[in-house]
């Protein structure tokens, strides 16, 4: 049987550049300015980043470890509107990165 840390990956997205009127919003503001009826979709935005998840590591956890870090010969800078997506076990969680914490978000893929 393979190690349980083999299935647990954590996968960073980054809102397009091509759309900057809403990179550094936060969650609810993004809805407010385009309303409830359009849902935050990963065709909107670039993977930058993917790796593996510590067991039960949290969103904020996540933040802490790599927030302004070098990662494979780059430096990771977070920011307001990055989407997290945790997969543990075939699960997947999504998480809205907000100027303060995080939203869960349902319908990104």
């Amino acid at each position: 049987m393979a190690n349980c840390q083999e299935l647990y990956h954590f996968y960073v997205y980054r809102l397009k550049t091509t759309i900057p009127d809403y990179i550094f919003i936060s969650y609810q503001a993004f809805k407010d300015l385009i309303g409830y009826q359009h849902q935050i979709k990963a065709t909107s935005y670039d993977l930058i980043l993917q790796g593996e998840l510590q067991d039960n590591e949290t969103p904020s956890e996540l933040y802490n470890r790599i927030h302004k870090k070098k990662l494979d010969g780059k430096l990771i800078h977070l920011r307001a509107s990055d989407v997290f997506v945790f997969v543990r076990d075939g699960e997947i969680l999504v998480y809205y990165l907000d100027p303060i914490g995080f939203t869960q978000i349902h319908c990104f893929f």
